[in-house]
Order: C-alpha cells, then structure tokens, then sequence
C-alpha cells in the first residue's frame, strides 16, 4: 500500500511538473513561428526581387522550404490564390492556420496580405520590408514575454506537484 501511494505521488509530481514545460513551450513556439514567417517574407522579397516569377510560384516554392506551419499557410494560400484573390486567400490561410501566435500577430500577418498582389514591384517590396519591421518588433516582444513567462511555467508546475504531494501526505 505504500508503495502505492508513492507511485501516485511521483505521478502527481510529473504530471504537474509536465504540464508547467508543456504551458512554457508555447512562448518558445510563437517566437520560432515569428521566425519562420521572417524567413519566409525575406524569401518572398529576395524572389519577387529577382525572379519575377508569379506569386502563386513564390508560395510553393516558400511552402517547400519551410517545413514548419509558416510552409502550410503559404502553401493554402497558393492553392486557393486563383479562385479568391492573393490578398483573400492569405487572409483565409493565416485565419485557419493553429498557430501558437497573439491575435496581435495574427492580424501583423494578415496585414501583409492586403495589398498583396495589388501593387507594383517596389510597392510590394515596400510592404513586405514594413511586414517584416512589424514582425522584428513582435519576435522582440515575444522573445521578452518568453524569457519572462517559460521559467515561469516550469516553476509553477514544479512547485504545484509539490505543494499537492506535501498536501496529501
């Protein structure tokens, strides 16, 4: 009966324990999500610069290299950019997309779209350099809340399985 009761406990102290990394990931996966949409418009601008291929081409091409849920959203967008438009299909794609993003980057993101295919070279170039000015700005804030919210997490989730186990003893 003992060891059963401290089989429970150990439990208790891993699940608790568990659950307070699982709560901090999520900061560590909005910042490496910021940093692949970073990667992302900076392929999107070096290749509108360079290739003058069209933008429903960029968007598989960018899909392809980037594995991540960033890659999925580029390529939703490809697939739907002849039936509704660029600047509509971005917007469905990000909207869709699980994201471990604020609703604060969703809408940096979704900003990006809206003149998306509507302007000439420069105007696209422009706008894809402010989206990413936008996103460096909240890579930073993410970065901050991370450094201040993960270890956080950790801790309360450490604390808590200990605090129940010295509760049921």
């Amino acid at each position: 009966m003992e060891t059963l009761k401290w089989i429970i406990y150990v439990l208790i102290f891993a699940t608790s324990t568990g659950l307070g990394i699982l709560y901090s990931q999520k900061y560590q996966k909005r910042v490496n999500e910021l940093k692949d949409f970073k990667t992302a418009l900076n392929m999107l601008k070096t290749k509108i610069r360079f290739t003058y291929a069209p933008l429903k081409e960029i968007f598989y091409d960018i899909s392809k290299s980037i594995t991540s849920k960033t890659g999925k959203i580029f390529e939703e967008a490809a697939d739907y950019m002849d039936k509704v438009g660029a600047t509509d299909s971005w917007t469905s794609a990000v909207k869709s997309a699980e994201l471990c993003v604020t609703k604060e980057d969703k809408e940096v993101i979704c900003q990006f779209g809206k003149l998306l295919g509507k302007t000439d070279l420069d105007g696209q170039l422009n706008e894809i350099e402010l989206s990413l000015n936008f996103l460096e700005t909240q890579i930073q804030k993410a970065e901050e809340e991370k450094n201040k919210n993960a270890k956080l997490y950790k801790s309360l989730g450490v604390i808590a399985g200990a605090g129940i186990i010295i509760i049921l003893i």
